[in-house]
């Protein structure tokens, strides 16, 4: 008879002879062990076996029998969280599910069962539990791609695989005779947000959260160049534009 979830306690009657030799086998049924054996109030180191060399009187032999119980050791990064932290007691051949849970700026890495890869997932069940395993969680960083494009006339200086959340700063950099024009971000223009830092042209990228590409326009430097002749009877004024 079932005594709770947890244990099988057998009950059976047994008609012997005095000076009869009894041999009581003790077998688990699938799933369950032999957790104590008792002969007459007498607790037995022998589990699987009691003889009785030439009964004289009654025995009570009692075999208690509980299911086995087994763990999945949880271990994982601080990057991100699994629930439950651990799973202890879970019953012979039951099931035990997990959440895996990546914090903000990260993602899963790689998930292993007792050292073999899993796929990558948000939740995973093990079924039909026969025994103890270790469930290993990796999560990592989030990088995105700052794209800066290349250009003849200048170019822009500036983390191109930023960490997710953090903020970058992008130097804009004409070549020799040549000045900026405007400032994209992702095809928006962002020439206004253009600051002088230290003598440089710069544009601070905040809270990175996804890719992005940075493309500046440059154009040559002019100079106007004016001329006033006042010489004579006549005076004129001439002007004209000089390339760098």
């Amino acid at each position: 008879r079932k005594a709770n979830k947890l244990e099988l306690v057998l009950e059976n009657q047994y008609l012997a002879y005095y000076g009869d030799v009894v041999r009581f086998t003790i077998t688990p049924e699938t799933g369950y062990y032999t957790d104590s054996l008792i002969v007459n109030a007498v607790s037995q180191t022998q589990l699987d076996e009691y003889v009785i060399n030439g009964i004289t009187d009654n025995y009570d032999v009692f075999a208690k029998f509980a299911m086995y119980q087994f763990s999945i050791i949880v271990n994982h990064n601080d990057l991100g969280d699994v629930v439950p932290a651990a799973a202890q007691n879970i019953n012979y051949f039951d099931t035990a599910s997990f959440t895996v849970t990546s914090l903000s700026c990260t993602s899963l890495d790689s998930v292993l069962l007792d050292g073999e890869r899993l796929p990558s997932q948000t939740s995973y069940s093990f079924t039909e539990l026969v025994g103890e395993h270790h469930l290993d969680v990796f999560f990592g960083e989030v990088y995105f791609e700052c794209q800066l494009v290349e250009d003849t006339l200048g170019f822009i200086l500036g983390e191109e695989n930023p960490l997710c959340g953090t903020s970058e700063i992008y130097l804009i950099v004409p070549e020799y005779c040549y000045q900026m024009n405007a400032f994209y971000v992702d095809g928006v223009d962002h020439t206004v947000d253009v600051q002088d830092l230290d003598g440089n042209l710069a544009y601070i990228l905040n809270d990175i959260e996804g890719n992005h590409v940075l493309q500046a326009d440059f154009q040559q430097i002019s100079y106007a160049v004016t001329v006033n002749n006042r010489a004579g009877s006549g005076s004129w004024i001439a002007s004209c534009e000089v390339l760098c």
